[in-house]
């Protein structure tokens, strides 16, 4: 029963990332269609700059992840 509870953590912080990664995308999507209008085009332009970080910063949380995912996975085969 542990190790699916550990599995089922695992799998929840990956669409945790997932969904995190795929919100910030969708905001830059739409901050760039926004860009066109005369309007909201400033607006739009300061908070595609904050999206673009938060994309990097998201990206770094998901390869720190993945990565320690990897060597858990390795020291959890060493162990058989």
């Amino acid at each position: 029963m542990t190790e699916l509870s550990r599995e089922q953590t695992r799998l929840e912080e990956t669409v945790n990332l997932y969904l995190e990664y795929k919100k910030v995308l969708s905001g830059i999507e739409e901050d760039r269609e926004l860009l066109k209008d005369k309007e909201l085009g400033d607006i739009a332009r300061e908070e595609l700059v904050s999206l673009e970080e938060e994309l990097y910063s998201s990206s770094d949380k998901a390869k720190s992840f993945f990565v320690n995912q990897l060597k858990s996975l390795q020291t959890e085969n060493f162990r058989y």
